[in-house]
Formats: structure tokens, C-alpha cells, sequence
């Protein structure tokens, strides 16, 4: 990479032989000393000598302007070029150049009534049309790069032009690296001179940060010329909606919920609005909401009680900035009920001391009566009836301090959950370490039913004054999350442990994750994924032989949350991101024969589970748009029905911009070019293709220093100095 001085008018160089003639009417006419008698030498002695070397200094210098101003002349009239160059890779001066186009939905920002996409695709429209019939383009919008193979440069401005006429915003973010990636792809394969990148944007911060952190890019883009763009306005208030969940996964038939909502303001200017809940379709309460600036603030609302199966919920912002993460969208499911069969390995003629009675009561309050406010019915047997029931019939599974089970009843627990049902283990008295890890936990394709060995006891349930307690809480996971965010939260950590059993996760397990530990660090609660279900092993028994923990008010929802998502009811509850592909894995064993997602007011798409090493899988391109997705699974003898809700990735909504001058100098090059506006991207083209034309300057400099020439002159043949007078 350099850069050149050429002239339009070269001929007119010859001028600067002008340059010699006051030099050469210096020589002829140069005054000579006029030889005067003086009768008396006193004469002489009143003569300065320091004003004869000043008068010699102002000639040469005056001589040095009229030289300077008639070479100035004859530089202008060759009308000097400025170009910065790359080195020639064709035959031809024609040019390849890739058109970024920043799709993402902080480019809606109106300001003036005019939203910062159309400028950017106007800026667009003005860059290609000063392409010539010989020059190569192609258009890259952010969101939509089209797929390998696919973008490819071409001569044809026509469909390039459709091209932009037809882009629109996306709801994505800026995922400018896959867009640099192939431009410099493109271009690399171009065998034209010059290979040019625009990248047309709002210069949000948060898209450039991951680009300046490294020098790979920087080196990438070296060999071309970057043309950023700017499409945006200064930073002005908005606000996003970035989190709404409900309470539980499932809503019971019939009881009212609960639903958090979080506002934030990333900016740096408060705004305010309005904030409002729908659910299918009807809009249940409003508030205004005023955020500061670099702040986040929580809403509770209460749903209404709904009839069973999924309901579409959506939070909304009225009138803001941005209109993309003014929404969040939510599915809330009513259920009749989840049955969970608890095996009691360890039963007693005292209530207390029992291993199911606090279980059992904490996940049905009120028993079998129609009226207890719980969605879970428990059935409880002894583990040698387990025969007796038809596992398929039950969501959850649970073994509460069993010291043994026979061989065909692990497989056939091992098969409920790897067709999607969940396993919870309970350890306690009643339960043999080193038989239960060898019965439930023997190696299998996937890895063995425990998610940890259990190796023995540790501490002594006699002694209430040594105790540990909870701690290293997973904060996100669905189990402690909706804890976390009550009002006020539940804390998990005032329960005493007396006795805890010790587990061993094993370090080749790859799936298994430890979602709690003791105050000794010790897990307390290991999760692993198996088949389509998931199993999870609790190091302590679910009555009080070893704790205080059923007393304290944690206990109820901590087992209802832990119910919920063992039983895949976090399904619904989950929050895909636009941008984000799905990818679904099934077991061999469930019947999966096809999968349907159907967009938001689109027809549903289809597609058949493939098989691989592990299983089958079913992917579907990347959500493009946020709302509920309708997801349908066909298996031989039901249909399942779920609602996906799908959200943009607030991250987008922080519209505070990057230094244009902090860009620069990270490329640190001559070639970089930043367009402060869309409506000088015309002329900025222009200087790149055909140079910066220097020849109004370098006359506006001759006819300064004509001026001050004749300024200089007048001083030297008037001054009024004392030792002129």
C-alpha cells in the first residue's frame, strides 16, 4: 500500500521554468554602487552596516515569494492528484467492492423522520451508482449473508440495485465479524485493481468492541480500502424489555400467577414510557415506567387464571426509540396435573421419619382433596411394586433413600428417562452407597443413571451444633432462578445439614454439572442429561433425619421448581433468540417420526429426525423473527404440541456509539475512510476512485503568498523605520 502525486495536467509543469525569471531580472538589473567623492571620511563612518545585510535579506526573500508564487501557478494549472493507491492486481483501473449493510434493529432509530436504515441504504444506492459497467459488487446485509457458494461478485448493478431496494431491518444484532470474514473472501479472489469495503452503520459500540479487541482483523483488511459510513444519530434515549418470566413454568387450572418483568436502560439518558401485558391477544394491565440511565428496574404483574395447554404472553413498551425490544414474548402452560411416583426405600410407622412424608406433603399440599393448589399428584409405593406401575404414566420419578433395586427395574427406569422422563435421587439413611452407585450408576452409552457416585456419609446427624448449609447456588438454572427473583428472595441457606452423602463426580463425564455444594464443598446437587430425560442425585434425604431443611419456607418451591424441570415443563419456559438455530436430539427409543415448527404467521416447516452416533436430530434455520413458534412432534401414537417464545438479543439496544477516531486509528492505514454523513458518501467515492484533485488549495496558497508578496514589497520600498528615514 502507498500512496501517489499525479496531474491531470501535466503539460503545464513545463511552467515551473517560470520560476527562474525573477531571478534572472534580479541578475540584469541588479542596482550597482554609485562611486561618490566625498571631501571628508566622517561621512563614511555614519553609514550602518547592519542595514545593508538587512536590505540583502529582504531581496532574497522577496525573491523567494515571486518564485514561490509561479511555481504555485503552474502546479494548479497541471491540476495535481492525490490518491492513495493499492498495488495493481489487473489488467484494468476497475474496481471490486463488497457493500455492508448493518440490517440490525438499532438501525430503526428514527431521527428527523428519517430511521437510520433508509439513510444507510440510500448511502448504498449513491456508492453504487458511481460504479462503472466494469466494476464488481456485492451487497451483504448483516443479517442475511447469503449462504456459501452464494455471494459472489458480480458485474450486474441492475439486480444489485433490487438488491437494496428490497433490504429491510432485521431483528438481529450486528454480527459484523461473519460479514468481514467474507468480504475478505470475496475480495481475496478479485483480480481487480482497486477491492474497496463499505460498511454502512449506526457505529454502535458493541459491534465494533469484539473486532478492536484483536489484531486478526486488522491484518485481514490491510490489502483494502474500508469505507465507514455513518448512518446513525447521536445516542438518544430507549429502553428494553430484557427479561419476562413467569413465576413457575406451569400455571395450575384455575390459581392465579405471577410474572416478572425487567426494564432496562443502557444509555445515558433517562427515558420513560409505558408498559403493558397481553396475553392471546388481550392486553391485561399497563403502568408507566421511568428508567435511569445505566439501569435496570423490576415489574410484577398477575395473570388471570387460564384454561389448559399454552397461552401466548408479551410484554409491550408503547412508544419508544426502538420498536424491535420494546416486546418480550412469553409462554405460560396449564396443566391439570404432573404425577410423580415416589419409591420410598426407607418407611415408617412415625410420620416424621419417614422418607416420603415430607415429600410427598410438600408437592401435594392438601393430599388428593380436588382443592389443593398444587399441579403435582404424587403416588407413593415401596420399591419392590415399582413392577406394578406403568412408568410411561408418570413425568417424574423419584427414589427416596432406596438401598437397592433389581437389575430389570433399572432398565426399565433407565428407559422411562431416556424417552424424556426425569429421575430424582434421594440419598439418606436408608440408602446403600456402595449398592445404590453400583446398581444405578453402572456404566452404560450414556454414561450410567447417577450423575455422581456416591462413596459414603460425612458429619453426624446426632450432632445439631456441627452443621453445613447451601451455597455455590447455580443462580440462572430454572430450579433456583425463580427463587432467586421473588420479593422478597428466598434464601436456600438458612437450612442446617447434620449428615450429607458424598458424591464423586466423575471427571470423564462430560454431562454431569454440579448445581449446588456444602459450606465443605462437597456437591450437593449433580444434574446430567440422559437420552431425552435428565436425572438428578440430591445428596441429602428429602425428611429431617439429617436436616432441618423441610422446616424452612425454601423447601416447598425448591421441590416444586425441582419437579417442574425434571418433568420438561422448562420447555415452555425457555427463551430462544432470534439469530439462534434449533437443534432437537432424540433418543432411538422414542418414536419420533417428524417435526413441524411453524413461524409466527407462517406456514409450518417440517422435517424428519436424522439418525447419528448418539441418536436422532432435527435442526431448523435460525429464528428470524421474535413471537411464539408452534412446535409439533409426531410420534406413533400422539401428537405434542409446545409453544417456543423467541426474543431479540436485548444486547442490540444499547445505542451508544463508537469513536470514529478510535477506529481509525486501530486500522492505522491511509486507506481507512470515515463518511460522516450518508449524503458524502458520493464524494468520498469519488476521491477513492479518482483521487483528491489539489489544485483549488495550492492556487488559494499562490494567491496568499501574491498577497502577501505585494504586502512585503510595499514594506521594503516605504517602510517608515528609523534608518529609512
Amino acid at each position: 500500500m502507498f500512496t501517489t502525486l499525479s496531474f491531470l495536467n501535466p503539460a503545464f509543469l513545463t511552467g515551473l521554468a517560470a520560476a527562474a525569471v525573477p531571478v534572472l531580472l534580479h541578475l540584469v538589473y541588479r542596482r550597482k554602487a554609485k562611486i561618490v567623492l566625498f571631501p571628508d571620511l566622517r561621512f563614511l563612518k555614519q553609514i550602518d552596516q547592519r542595514i545593508s545585510r538587512r536590505h540583502r535579506i529582504e531581496e532574497w526573500l522577496l525573491l523567494a515569494l515571486r518564485m514561490g508564487v509561479l511555481s504555485l501557478l503552474a502546479i494548479a494549472l497541471a491540476k495535481p492528484l492525490w490518491r492513495p493507491e493499492s498495488p495493481s492486481r489487473g489488467p484494468g483501473p476497475s474496481t471490486a467492492a463488497i457493500l455492508i449493510l448493518d440490517d440490525s434493529y438499532s438501525m430503526e432509530f428514527v431521527r428527523a423522520g428519517v430511521s437510520s436504515f433508509d439513510r444507510a441504504r440510500k448511502g448504498a444506492l449513491d456508492a453504487l451508482s458511481l460504479l462503472r459497467p466494469a466494476d464488481q459488487v456485492a451487497i451483504l446485509p448483516l443479517n442475511r449473508l447469503p449462504a456459501p457458494g452464494e455471494g459472489l461478485l458480480s458485474a450486474d448493478p441492475v439486480a444489485a440495485r433490487e438488491a437494496l431496494a428490497a433490504a429491510e431491518p432485521s431483528q438481529g444484532t450486528t454480527p459484523l465479524a461473519p460479514a468481514l470474514g467474507l468480504a475478505c473472501e470475496l475480495l481475496a479472489s478479485s483480480t481487480t485493481t482497486y477491492r474497496d469495503i463499505y460498511f454502512f452503520t449506526d457505529l454502535q459500540r458493541t459491534a465494533w468492541e469484539p473486532v478492536l479487541a484483536g489484531e486478526e482483523w486488522r491484518k485481514r483488511l490491510a490489502d483494502y480500502g474500508f469505507f465507514l459510513v455513518d448512518a446513525g444519530a447521536p445516542e438518544g434515549p430507549n429502553l428494553a424489555v430484557t427479561s419476562a418470566e413467569v413465576a413457575t413454568a406451569h400455571q395450575i387450572r384455575g390459581v392465579p400467577g405471577r410474572i416478572a418483568v425487567t426494564v432496562s436502560n443502557p444509555g445515558t439518558i433517562e427515558a420513560a414510557s409505558s408498559l403493558s401485558i397481553w396475553l392471546d391477544g388481550r392486553r391485561l394491565q399497563d403502568r408507566p415506567v421511568s428508567i435511569p440511565p445505566g439501569t435496570s428496574l423490576p415489574f410484577a404483574f398477575s395473570l388471570p387464571c387460564e384454561g389448559p395447554g399454552f397461552h401466548h404472553g408479551e410484554v409491550v413498551l408503547d412508544g419508544d426509540a426502538v420498536e424491535a425490544d420494546n416486546h418480550r414474548h412469553f409462554v405460560l402452560e396449564v396443566r391439570d396435573a404432573i404425577r410423580v411416583l415416589i419409591a420410598n426405600g426407607n418407611p415408617s410407622s412415625v410420620p416424621h421419619l419417614d422418607a416420603a412424608y415430607y415429600l410427598s406433603r410438600a408437592l401435594r399440599p392438601g393430599g388428593d382433596r380436588e382443592q389443593s393448589p398444587s399441579i403435582i399428584a404424587t403416588t407413593v409405593c415401596k420399591p419392590e411394586e415399582l413392577a406394578d406401575y406403568a412408568l410411561g404414566d408418570f413425568a417424574v420419578v423419584v427414589l427416596a433413600e432406596l438401598a437397592h433395586l433389581p437389575a430389570e427395574r433399572v432398565a426399565a427406569i433407565a428407559d422411562f428417562v431416556e424417552r424424556g422422563g426425569g429421575l430424582l435421587t434421594l440419598c439418606g439413611p436408608g440408602a446403600d452407597p456402595e449398592r445404590l452407585t453400583r446398581s444405578l450408576g453402572a456404566r452404560d452409552r450414556f454414561g450410567g443413571l447417577l450423575p455422581a457416585r456416591v462413596t459414603g456419609t460425612r458429619g453426624d446427624p446426632a450432632r445439631r451444633d456441627d452443621f453445613v448449609s447451601l451455597r455455590d447456588l447455580e443462580n440462572r438454572h430454572p430450579i433456583f432462578a425463580p427463587l432467586l427473583r421473588a420479593d422478597p428472595p428466598i434464601d436456600l441457606g438458612s437450612a442446617r445439614f447434620y449428615a450429607t452423602a458424598i458424591l464423586e463426580t466423575p471427571s470423564d463425564s462430560g454431562v454431569a454439572a454440579v448445581l449446588a455444594r456444602f459450606d465443605h464443598g462437597d456437591p450437593a446437587l449433580v444434574e446430567k442429561r440422559y437420552g431425552a430425560g435428565r436425572s438428578i442425585l440430591f445428596a441429602a434425604p428429602a425428611g429431617i433425619s439429617w436436616s432441618n431443611f423441610p422446616l424452612k419456607i425454601g423447601y416447598l418451591p425448591f421441590l416444586h421448581n425441582l419437579v417442574y424441570y425434571l418433568s420438561g415443563a422448562e420447555r415452555a419456559g425457555e427463551d430462544h433468540r432470534v439469530g439462534q438455530a434449533l437443534r432437537l436430539v432424540y433418543p432411538e427409543k422414542l418414536p419420533v417420526k417428524r417435526v413441524s415448527l411453524t413461524p409466527p404467521g407462517g406456514e409450518p416447516v417440517s422435517r424428519t429426525p436424522e439418525k447419528d452416533g448418539t441418536g436422532r436430530r432435527v435442526g431448523f434455520h435460525a429464528f428470524a423473527v421474535a413471537g411464539a413458534y408452534g412446535l409439533s412432534e409426531e410420534l406413533e401414537d400422539v401428537q405434542r404440541e409446545t409453544l417456543l417464545a423467541v426474543n431479540v438479543d436485548t444486547a442490540e439496544s444499547d445505542l451508544r456509539r463508537a469513536d470514529p477516531k478510535e477506529v481509525g486509528r486501530w486500522f492505522g492505514s491511509s486507506r481507512f475512510v470515515y463518511v460522516p454523513s450518508c449524503d458524502e458518501v458520493a464524494a468520498a467515492v469519488t476521491r477513492r476512485r479518482h483521487g483528491l484533485e489539489l489544485w483549488a488549495a495550492v492556487l488559494l496558497l499562490a494567491l496568499g503568498l501574491l498577497l502577501f508578496e505585494g504586502y512585503y514589497a510595499n514594506r521594503i520600498a516605504f517602510g517608515a523605520g528609523p534608518e529609512r528615514r
